[in-house]
Parts: structure tokens; sequence; C-alpha cells
């Protein structure tokens, strides 16, 4: 394995791992006439940053795919990215 793909593999193990130790809070509000989340920005997942507080799955999950598609083109596009002049 060349060095070029050992840079991606570590960035990309490292920037899921981040997104899993740093997640979006949210407060699910419910009303007689209105439901919806309230977000609570992001904060170490053994802290939240109020007590009602859940994390919010659909942002990240939004984010691995994010950090796939990304690490897929790096991938793809490596040769033109880590090439030597």
């Amino acid at each position: 394995m060349d060095v070029a793909k050992k840079k991606i593999i570590v960035g990309y193990c490292a920037a899921i791992i981040l997104s899993l130790l740093i997640v979006p809070w949210k407060i699910d509000s419910h009303t007689k006439y209105w439901s919806g989340k309230i977000s609570q920005g992001y904060a170490f997942i053994l802290s939240p940053p109020k007590y009602m507080s859940t994390i919010d799955f659909s942002i990240i999950f939004l984010e691995f795919i994010i950090i796939t598609v990304g690490a897929i083109i790096i991938y793809v596009l490596r040769d033109h990215i880590f090439r030597k002049q």
C-alpha cells in the first residue's frame, strides 16, 4: 500500500471517529399544534448540553455519507492530489 492510500485511510478513520465523539444534540418539542426539534449544537458524546437532550442521528448519518463520499473522491483523484513535482 502506498503512502497516499495510507493517508486517505487514516484521515477517513480520524474523521469518522471525530464525528462519533462530537455529536449533534437536539430537544424534541411537541405541542398540540406543532411538533419539531430544537437544535442544541455539538458537544462531546458523554456530556449533553441539557438534561433532556438526545443525539440527532439523522445529522450523524448525513455526516457519515459526506465523509465517505469525500474520501472516495479523494481516493479516485489521489494521483492528481498527491503527485510529486
